[in-house]
C-alpha cells in the first residue's frame, strides 16, 4: 500500500495543470476514507460557476496538520507540529515528500487503529 502511495507520489512530479487535477483526486480520496479527520475548501470555479475547485485541505492527525492550499496553478503542501494549540513547526514540502510523510504518519496510526487502518488500505487502491 505504502508503495502504491508513493508511486503516486512520484508520478505527481508533473506539470502544473496535471499536478492541480491529481490533487483533486487525492484530495478527493482523503475526504472519503478519513472522514472527520480531513477538512476540505472549496471555491467556486468562476462568477456564477456550479464547479467548485479546491482551495484548502487539512488532515488533522492530533498533533499534526497536513495542508494543501492552491491557488490558481500553485499547490503549497505544509507539514504542521501543534502543541497545545500553538503551531511550533510549520513546514513546506515538495507534493510528493508531503504525501510520503502523510502516509508515514497513517501508517502509525493505523497500528493503534481499524478504521485508520481500512482507510490506508483504501488510499492505496488510488
Amino acid at each position: 500500500m505504502s508503495e502504491e502511495l508513493d508511486r503516486i507520489a512520484t508520478a505527481l512530479r508533473v506539470d502544473s495543470a496535471e499536478l492541480v487535477f491529481l490533487v483533486e483526486v487525492f484530495a478527493g480520496r482523503l475526504e472519503a476514507t478519513l472522514g472527520s479527520a480531513v477538512r476540505v475548501e472549496r471555491r467556486s470555479k468562476g462568477f456564477l460557476s456550479r464547479e467548485k475547485e479546491l482551495r484548502r485541505l487539512v488532515v488533522d492527525l492530533g498533533d499534526d496538520e497536513f495542508v494543501l492550499e492552491r491557488d490558481g496553478s500553485r499547490v503549497r503542501a505544509i507539514r504542521r507540529k501543534e502543541v497545545r494549540g500553538i503551531v511550533i513547526r510549520n513546514e513546506e514540502l515538495a507534493f510528493p515528500a508531503w504525501v510520503s510523510a502523510l502516509t508515514n504518519e497513517l501508517g502509525g496510526a493505523a497500528h493503534g487503529s481499524e478504521a485508520t487502518r481500512r482507510a490506508l488500505e483504501e488510499l492505496g487502491g488510488l
